[in-house]
């Protein structure tokens, strides 16, 4: 008999096929990726995380919900604990032209679902959490500086439960980023196959009944 513990099986195996595709690396120090334009970088897909190990600044249905406009943070003021699962990470960066200061603003939609926004970066003990949380997901290079993180002045929107919307406002030869934590979908195939299955269950808990 297919039950539903043989399903949940079946699907726990579905996920872990293919979860540890990586983007190249990359070198995100300061000036080695000037752009007038923001870049959405994929860090690590399918990464496995314990509880108690990833926190965040925004965790969506903790202290942000999709429509809600927020601002960037230079410190971090409130540590969220992001429960642990399988999850993918991709870094929003800006590093302006020169070293002026710039802006950019747009959107970026990721195709699973947004769990958690990391933005902060300024102080040590807990604060810098986009440095702390770098080696969780990339083997990429970053700024370590603590000119690495969001302004105060940036501004951002969760529009829907995959869209992120960005302001970004630099000073100086600060660079802006953001690092958006999103939840892995299971691919379609893996979705019929767990539809089908259910379906067969279904038709032999109907069978032993007549």
């Amino acid at each position: 008999m297919m039950n539903l513990t043989k399903i949940a099986a079946v699907s726990a195996m579905i996920l872990s096929l293919g979860t540890t595709a990586q983007a190249a690396t990359m070198n995100f120090s300061q000036g080695q990726t000037e752009n007038a334009s923001a870049i959405l970088h994929a860090e690590g897909e399918g990464v496995v995380i314990q509880d108690g190990v990833l926190f965040a600044d925004y965790v969506v249905g903790e202290n942000l919900s999709v429509g809600d406009t927020f601002n960037g943070r230079n410190t971090a003021s409130n540590l969220i604990e992001v429960d642990g699962g399988t999850y993918s990470s991709h870094l929003i960066h800006f590093d302006p032209l020169g070293s002026n200061g710039g802006s950019a603003s747009g959107t970026f939609d990721f195709v699973g679902r947004i769990v958690a926004i990391i933005v902060s970066n300024n102080t040590s003990g807990g604060g810098r959490l986009l440095n702390d949380t770098d080696a969780l997901f990339s083997g990429d290079t970053y700024e370590q500086s603590v000119s690495r993180r969001s302004e105060n002045s940036d501004v951002f929107q969760l529009i829907d439960g995959n869209t992120l919307a960005y302001d970004f406002r630099t000073v100086q030869g600060y660079i802006d980023n953001v690092r958006v934590v999103t939840a892995v979908p299971l691919p379609a195939s893996a979705l019929l196959m767990l539809g089908g299955l259910a379906a067969i269950g279904l038709v032999r808990s109907k069978r032993r009944r007549v």
